[in-house]
């Protein structure tokens, strides 16, 4: 979802995630044509993923 290459800090791709979320989010407020509903999910289903690897990872 976020590219190829190595994978990025669970930080680092949440802060990656929250600006496609924000600009998802802003697609659909506005209602553009182009706005994909898919896409929004994945990226917030990605985004609790990532959340849940943030947290896991500060309580070890």
């Amino acid at each position: 979802m976020l590219g190829y290459g190595a994978r990025p800090s669970p930080s680092a791709a949440i802060l990656k995630l929250l600006d496609m979320e924000y600009e998802l989010n802003a697609c659909r407020l506005l209602r553009d044509a182009g706005y994909d509903l898919r896409r929004h999910i994945e990226v917030l289903i990605a985004l609790m993923g990532e959340a849940n690897l943030l947290r896991s990872s500060k309580e070890t």
